[in-house]
């Protein structure tokens, strides 16, 4: 039996989402796989930059995620005389973690693996209670919906996750700055100057969450690129006022990069580092962006903002 599920990466609403705004949300071609094999062995065996092979009675004690999903499920029963295999290798290069969601990804697909006979809206609600029991309740959830659906999505708290559909001429390229963050850092970080700094920080939140709502009223490739920058904008200054810095060095610098090459451009996700997203209504002007990133030496791939 196998089983697998992507990555994501926001396209609009990161940080305003936890405040109740819609977000959009790209599945990644980047997936994590899940497979059980009958045998006496009782291995897991978990592949990232390298391969790791331990017991699963071991998994169970040593490993957060594998320990909140087969709990959650109460499914320890089913991995007897099993083995399991899971591979996260598309999330990493070079011993690091490329920041594209890969727990919720996991977490999605060794539910599915574990649930062959549940369909998604049941995925979606088992795999949110895994991965809220892996991460102590902190996230927006949107990474597990992306890979539960399985789709690029509109995503809102309190809200069922609906498929995303993008104009066809709205062309993104997803870029890795070289540099690694950790999301739940930032996020920890915010909650302590928003215990300080309420006003500003409802200030920020109004400024964010009305622009990712216009986005979700257009529907021309050139307006939403517009109002990408307007968003793209106010993180800047949320970055600044917060003194978080998650808009650090090397989203300026790959600002610049983009913005020479005529292309729209904003980080992506709730912490500094990883990826920012190009945008550009003009296939010709992003495909010449993606071949010099390349000859850089960057990580970029397109993304699809359809369902």
């Amino acid at each position: 039996m196998r089983s697998s599920a992507p990555g994501k990466l926001f396209l609009i609403g990161e940080y305003a989402v936890l405040d109740g705004a819609p977000a959009a949300v790209a599945a990644l071609p980047q997936r994590a796989l899940a497979a059980l094999q009958e045998n006496e062995q009782g291995m897991l065996t978990m592949v990232t930059t390298v391969k790791h092979e331990i017991p699963i009675d071991d998994a169970l004690i040593s490993e957060p995620l594998i320990k909140a999903v087969i709990n959650t499920l109460d499914c320890r029963q089913a991995l007897a005389n099993h083995s399991l295999k899971l591979d996260t290798s598309a999330f990493f290069l070079e011993g690091g973690k490329l920041g594209l969601g890969s727990s919720a990804a996991l977490t999605t697909a060794l539910v599915r693996l574990m649930k062959p006979e549940a369909n998604n809206e049941q995925i979606l609600a088992l795999a949110t209670a895994c991965h809220t029991a892996f991460q102590s309740g902190r996230g927006s959830g949107a990474d597990i919906a992306v890979a539960a659906l399985d789709a690029s999505i509109r995503f809102q708290h309190n809200k069922a996750p609906v498929p995303l559909n993008l104009p066809a001429d709205l062309f993104m390229l997803a870029i890795w700055t070289g540099v690694s963050a950790s999301t739940r850092r930032y996020l920890s970080q915010l909650e302590s100057w928003q215990r300080d700094n309420e006003a500003p920080f409802q200030h920020h939140m109004t400024q964010l969450k009305s622009t990712a709502e216009t986005f979700f009223a257009h529907s021309d490739a050139e307006d939403l690129i517009t109002i990408i920058e307007t968003y793209n904008r106010y993180l800047n200054e949320f970055s600044q006022d917060s003194g978080l810095n998650f808009y650090n060095e090397p989203h300026i610098a790959l600002q610049k990069e983009v913005e020479s090459a005529c292309c729209g451009y904003k980080p992506s996700g709730a912490g500094g580092g990883d990826f920012g997203i190009a945008f550009s209504a003009d296939k010709n002007t992003i495909s010449e962006l993606a071949k010099a990133m390349k000859q850089k030496g960057r990580i970029a791939f397109f993304l699809n903002g359809n369902a």
